[in-house]
């Protein structure tokens, strides 16, 4: 069996995942970019992962950034399309 774990902050990955995902700079108002992501680490459960982020507030890519992640971005410098 497979062990699986969440991406949440105390993941080990939690610091690349949230880097990686505020290269975007793009939010479409959907946690797909945070998906794509996810189901880069074969050892991820990505849609538990995902349940768990909107539980921490993260209801699309640029709020796990922000509010989840705690990173300080400029809302300017993204992109709503």
């Amino acid at each position: 069996m497979a062990n699986v774990s969440v991406m949440t902050p105390g993941h080990a990955h939690w610091g690349e995942f949230i880097a990686r995902l505020s290269e975007s700079r793009t939010c479409l108002q959907t946690t797909e970019q945070a998906r794509a992501l996810l189901e880069e680490w074969a050892e991820v459960d990505v849609e538990q992962s995902l349940r768990a982020l909107r539980d921490l507030g993260g209801y699309c890519d640029c709020e796990i950034v922000n509010g989840v992640g705690g990173s300080h971005w400029d809302p300017a410098l993204w992109v709503d399309p």
